[in-house]
């Protein structure tokens, strides 16, 4: 069985691809072909993983607006230069229509975009708090701040 686009990749755990363990492969829905393999990350990798992405929250925050904004940008010009690769493994994985397939990467690609501008423009609002009895001429000031996650790619519910 010929395998298409991909090959052997492990999970990403703290910038790191780990191959070893239990392989699963990725078949197409449409005819059942080897689109590639992965490795199955364990429970405890899945905590390490939240340990790290917790940890990384204090220098996430350190970063300058310019910083974010400027990793952000980067990971949306990854995404368009390799578009037509996303799409056809989004075609593979999950037997989307290439057209269909190119709009989630066009969506990913907006979304980071997005994500950049308003990194650049995280200063904060200021909230009337005169909206019960007492707090006349009381204001609330507002400041965002980044939030480090971990999201696991989950399976396309797309049939």
């Amino acid at each position: 069985m010929k395998m298409r686009p991909g090959t052997q990749t492990g999970f990403l755990l703290c910038g790191k691809e780990w191959t070893e363990g239990e392989a699963l492969e990725v078949r197409s829905p449409w005819d059942q072909g080897l689109v590639g393999r992965v490795t199955v990350a364990t429970r405890a990798d899945a905590r390490q993983a939240v340990h790290h992405a917790v940890a990384s929250l204090r220098r996430a925050r350190a970063l300058p607006r310019w910083k974010r904004r400027e990793i952000l940008e980067d990971v949306a010009a990854a995404l368009i230069e390799q578009k037509e690769r996303f799409a056809q493994l989004i075609v593979a994985e999950a037997g989307k229509p290439v057209r269909l397939a190119r709009s989630e990467v066009d969506r990913a690609v907006l979304t980071f975009k997005t994500a950049a501008e308003e990194a650049a423009r995280l200063g904060g609002e200021s909230i009337p708090l005169d909206l019960t009895e007492g707090n006349e001429g009381r204001w609330g000031l507002v400041q965002r701040f980044p939030w480090v996650r971990c999201s696991p790619f989950l399976r396309s519910t797309f049939r």
